[in-house]
């Protein structure tokens, strides 16, 4: 039987319009008062049983050098969280042999810290991003300031209103010897 938990979280049976009665027809007046919008959400969905909720967070990875320490201050952010962490490559083009060794060390990093890279194939990058993101259900999404020319960054930020994004310094390239 579904109960309600408090009035705030419930639907009273006596809803105007079409719910009501639906409502009541699935659970019978007799049996329910009030009917928690969870337990509600949970049997019209056919969610059994409630699922462990933990933070991920994904990290966005340009081809670009320097990006050792954001992998690690990331996966020390998930790791503080009790989270998992995604790092997010989106490929909109070919990518030169330089940029193809640079990922293949960052995704070594990502694994080596019990994370998960992966690669995404998409013309605009800020929507595969983001698309990925809700795919996931990415609670935080770490990003760094890039060059500027796309507007990467801002359509990400636009378009994830829901999720807290955190946007890092440009990392600085280190000098070649």
């Amino acid at each position: 039987m579904i109960v309600g938990m408090s009035a705030a979280a419930s639907l009273p049976l006596g809803v105007p319009g079409r719910a009501g009665p639906a409502i009541e027809g699935l659970f019978g007046r007799d049996h329910v008062e009030m009917i928690d919008i969870t337990e509600l959400y949970r049997y019209l969905l056919g969610i059994e049983a409630p699922w462990e909720v933990k933070p991920r967070v994904m990290l966005c990875v340009p081809p670009r050098p320097g990006m050792e320490d954001v992998i690690a201050s990331t996966a020390a952010l998930a790791a503080r969280l009790d989270g998992k962490m995604t790092a997010v490559t989106v490929r909109d083009r070919k990518r030169s042999e330089q940029a193809m060794q640079l990922l293949g060390a960052y995704a070594a990093l990502t694994h080596q810290a019990d994370g998960t890279f992966v690669t995404l194939y998409e013309h605009d990058p800020a929507s595969g991003l983001t698309k990925y993101a809700r795919k996931i259900l990415a609670t935080e999404i770490v990003v760094t300031r890039g060059r500027g020319r796309r507007g990467t960054l801002r359509k990400l930020i636009q378009l994830l209103t829901d999720v807290d994004v955190h946007v890092l310094a440009a990392p600085h390239e280190e000098a070649a010897p």
